[in-house]
């Protein structure tokens, strides 16, 4: 499961969703009202063929957001249970 590592990395993504045009951004007001913690996307689609359209839960409430980003943004999240041997499998598949 992918996730947003981070207040931070969620600002700088929302930042740039808002830079980009984005339909789905979270409001300045509401950002600065998120908690630090890790937030996992619990729905993800392309959306518009130019970016991926996002569903996080925010807190332990379930409180939930979309927020769109672009496909690089996406690949380059952590993936929660993605472990050292997958790797190492996929660069040995690689070879």
């Amino acid at each position: 499961m992918k996730y947003i590592d981070g207040h931070g990395a969620l600002v700088m993504l929302n930042q740039q969703a808002i830079a980009a045009d984005y339909t789905r951004a979270i409001s300045e007001e509401k950002i600065g009202e998120i908690a630090d913690a890790k937030y996992p996307v619990i729905m993800s689609m392309p959306h518009n063929d130019s970016e991926m359209r996002c569903e996080l839960i925010l807190d332990g409430k379930g409180s939930r957001v979309f927020l769109d980003m672009s496909f690089e943004a996406w690949d380059s999240l952590p993936n929660h249970g993605q472990t050292d041997a997958g790797a190492r499998v996929r660069m040995s598949m690689a070879s």
